[in-house]
């Protein structure tokens, strides 16, 4: 979503890495380039993780004082964010774009977590109606006992005797 509403996808050859973690995004934006590390909630990144975003903004902004760290959070506000992220997050008020502030600064554009929203309650509602009312959970389930009766049919039942049919046949 952070793509799609300005941000950019970062080339392999040009991020940079701590513990297997890598930066999500980058913006590029007043002469300067953001590279973001994008968590969809607040509490979502352990002590570790967040150690490891550190030595990712350290390397990142010595490639290029014109580079910038960041943690991304899709919503929320800083009041929310658990201790362990911010304490351990070195100078963390300057590091983290939260919720509304996120989404505008990706955009470029005042209030896009609303648009967002509206997008996404639109299509969720297009979906519904293209479905006759049926939730996207009830076609989930749905398909589910779809693929369960075709599995019964094909593997003989729904077992560890079934399972290793499958495999035999298929590996």
């Amino acid at each position: 979503m952070a793509v799609s509403c300005g941000a950019e996808s970062i080339p392999r050859k040009e991020n940079v890495s701590a513990n297997g973690k890598k930066f999500d995004v980058k913006k590029e934006k007043d002469g300067k380039k953001y590279y973001i590390q994008v968590k969809s909630g607040l509490n979502t990144m352990n002590v570790g993780m967040v150690e490891s975003l550190n030595e990712m903004i350290e390397k990142i902004e010595e490639k290029d004082s014109k580079n910038v760290g960041l943690l991304g959070m899709t919503f929320g506000n800083k009041k929310a964010i658990s201790t362990q992220i911010m304490d351990n997050l070195i100078n963390a008020d300057e590091k983290i774009i939260i919720g509304n502030d996120f989404w505008d600064f990706i955009s470029e554009k005042y209030n896009m977590s609303e648009e967002l929203l509206n997008i996404v309650s639109k299509a969720a509602y297009n979906y519904q109606i293209k479905h006759k009312e049926k939730k996207i959970s009830d076609l989930i389930d749905i398909k589910k006992e779809e693929l369960l009766v075709q599995w019964e049919n094909t593997y003989g039942g729904i077992n560890k005797e079934s399972l290793k049919k499958a495999e035999d046949v298929n590996l």
